[in-house]
């Protein structure tokens, strides 16, 4: 006989309930153990992902079982995940809402994160001391601005000096404030048009100026793709560390 508090918890013991033809009649076979070690190993990559392994176990019990109070616990218990992956969502898009809200702008359909302003490219001093110089503070550089003082070092400048074989003049160097900061870059997907930032999804934007009629699929829309057997060709650009163009089936 079947204990119905455990019925989904574990793998189907065809010995203990008398059922040899279970994984002659059940292909695919699942538990809420074998989910939950799949969860541990990440093998889950999305919400639906999972909400799909569940109802497949769901129909394993519901195809293979006559009686019927093992079939109302089914119907309960798919009630009950049903209601948890509803409240789930509409959490989430509370939050996301609110979060959207707060940013007064777009967010990242990966990282939840809003518009981000990035620190700029690190300035070495080229005196003596070799620092780097911090934000907000004052800095000397040259008119090609490939060498640059921090306050210190430029007050130990001579009125001529050299630096890496080539002479300057103290009075020629240009005060600045060290205050560059560049906004974070986005790219839309031309499948679920959400936005990601660039760095999130490991876009190269070189890409887009060497062609702009590519199409960019985000890593959520290229795993349903497959999921849902897509046969025909299509052209998707796939994150990668070199940004190459790639196609899928």
């Amino acid at each position: 006989m079947h204990s119905s508090q455990k019925l989904f918890h574990y793998p189907v013991d065809v010995t203990a309930r008398g059922c040899s033809e279970y994984y002659q009649r059940i292909t695919n076979p699942v538990d809420l153990e074998s989910l939950e070690k799949a969860n541990q190993h990440f093998d889950f990559k999305s919400i639906q992902s999972i909400q799909k392994a569940l109802q497949r176990m769901f129909s394993n019990c519901e195809s293979f079982n006559r009686d019927s109070s093992i079939l109302n616990y089914s119907t309960y218990i798919k009630l009950y995940f049903q209601q948890r992956f509803t409240d789930l969502q509409r959490r989430n898009t509370s939050l996301r809402d609110s979060y959207q809200k707060d940013q007064k702008g777009t967010i990242c359909g990966l990282c939840s994160g809003g518009c981000y302003m990035l620190e700029g490219q690190l300035l070495h001093c080229s005196g003596s001391c070799l620092e780097v110089i911090e934000l907000n503070k004052k800095y000397y550089r040259d008119k090609e601005g490939q060498h640059v003082w921090c306050e210190a070092c430029y007050e130990r400048l001579t009125d001529v000096f050299e630096c890496e074989g080539k002479e300057y003049r103290k009075s020629s160097l240009e005060c600045v404030m060290n205050v560059h900061k560049e906004k974070e870059e986005w790219i839309r997907c031309d499948h679920c048009h959400q936005s990601f930032h660039t760095i999130c999804v490991l876009f190269n934007n070189r890409l887009y100026e060497q062609d702009h009629a590519f199409i960019f699929h985000c890593p959520q829309c290229i795993l349903d793709l497959h999921e849902n057997c897509i046969t025909e060709r299509a052209t998707l650009y796939i994150p990668s560390v070199t940004g190459i163009h790639e196609g899928v089936n």
